[in-house]
């Protein structure tokens, strides 16, 4: 899988939702086959323009590094594991560029 440096951050898009503490948020992350990813996670990881109430969720961005990159994919760690997937995504390449990967600021 190559070296784990973490060295590159860049900002996903999520949604995200109240997380059990005022620390934390939920996230969503919709993946390539349709399926969702879920973590809850620190806050300061998080932005969103507009906090989410309870029950309902906003659209915001998620700080995640940069693990490697190939042709076909692109493998990232979130800030926390995910609650059913561990910490490390591997997506298509083509589908984080043009789908998963934010303009936001780092």
């Amino acid at each position: 899988m190559g070296k784990n440096n973490r060295n590159q951050i860049v900002r996903i898009i999520c949604h995200v939702y109240p997380g059990m503490f005022s620390a934390e948020w939920g996230v969503d992350i919709k993946l390539h086959d349709n399926s969702v990813i879920s973590a809850l996670v620190d806050k300061k990881d998080v932005f969103v323009e507009k906090d989410p109430q309870p029950g309902s969720n906003v659209k915001g961005t998620l700080k995640v590094y940069i693990v490697q990159r190939s042709k076909e994919s692109v493998v990232f760690d979130l800030p926390q594991p995910a609650l059913a997937s561990g910490p490390r995504l591997e997506v298509p390449k083509q589908y984080f560029e043009t789908t998963l990967l934010s303009s936001a600021p780092k």
